[in-house]
């Protein structure tokens, strides 16, 4: 886990998707302004200080409503192309908005429907004396 917290202890689950999943992929900024100009929210810019500051963009701010997003797909994943290309970048969607993927881990997929069925989670732990070091294993079933 990148910036991690120090955690020894971790759960995973097998997660099955079902075939019929619709999922949006952002392989770059075009898909990104896409999602952000089909299925806008706009941002006060109350909430987005820390965004215009980091940019210098001086125009509203939009992420894509994911509640509408839901109504066409099952799910949106970002590949690792997209990350490198879109992560932290002014995605321009119209003339006075713009996006900015923030919070998002390369290769994640948010699920926005009940497409994916979970196994029952196992419980993995770091057996190394040191942060530095990594030995994960699943702790052993009784």
């Amino acid at each position: 886990m990148e910036d991690g917290f120090g955690w020894n202890t971790g759960q995973i689950r097998q997660a099955t998707i079902l075939p019929e999943a619709q999922v949006f992929t952002i392989n770059g900024p075009d898909d990104w302004a896409f999602l952000c100009r089909r299925f806008p929210l706009d941002l006060p810019m109350s909430n987005v200080p820390n965004w215009t500051m980091a940019t210098g963009y001086p125009h509203k701010w939009v992420i894509p409503d994911y509640v509408q997003v839901a109504k066409h797909y099952d799910g949106v994943h970002l590949n690792i192309q997209g990350y490198l290309a879109t992560a932290g970048r002014v995605v321009v969607t119209d003339g006075n908005r713009a996006g900015i993927l923030a919070g998002w881990d390369p290769g994640q997929t948010y699920w926005l429907t009940d497409v994916v069925e979970l196994g029952e989670p196992v419980t993995w732990r770091n057996h190394s004396q040191t942060q530095e070091e990594k030995d994960w294993r699943p702790l052993k079933m009784h």
